[in-house]
């Protein structure tokens, strides 16, 4: 069995950045459009980031879109999906799923939510959410991987 050497002088900023910023665009949508469907309202990431900071509603998209695109974007470029088997969009998916359960058992609480939104159908369509930016960010996202 070959090893692949990890080489992270080799992740491409351009690629990663862009593979963020379409990953954030699609969780964004589906919160705003795709929740609405699914509960009847929209899950409004920016308005709870920014009533949890006390800054406005745009500010609160600001840091939602830097968290995705940016800081998420590079661990997993960086550090997480080079250490993850499979192929690139299951390594994403894996990536979304601990991103939401950081989201359901810590951000959720200091939102004034509860664990897990409090509710399972938001719960769920977070989950949803949360796991199509991980594919994205997979597929979109180079990174060699340890097999």
């Amino acid at each position: 069995m070959n090893a692949r050497i990890e080489d992270n002088s080799r992740v491409a900023p351009q690629r990663t950045l862009a593979g963020g910023l379409v990953a954030t665009v699609v969780v964004t949508a589906m919160m705003y459009f795709g929740a609405s469907m699914m509960l009847g309202a929209p899950m409004d990431i920016a308005g709870e980031l920014g009533a949890m900071l006390n800054v406005p509603w745009l500010l609160g998209m600001v840091m939602h879109f830097m968290t995705g695109t940016v800081i998420f974007s590079f661990a997993y470029a960086l550090v997480v999906g080079p250490r993850l088997p499979g192929h690139a969009a299951i390594r994403g998916m894996i990536w979304g799923f601990v991103l939401w359960l950081i989201a359901m058992l810590a951000m959720s609480p200091m939102m004034g939510k509860g664990f897990f939104m409090g509710a399972m159908p938001q719960a769920v369509a977070s989950l949803m959410g949360h796991l199509a930016y991980g594919v994205v960010l997979g597929l979109m996202v180079p990174v060699s991987s340890r097999q």
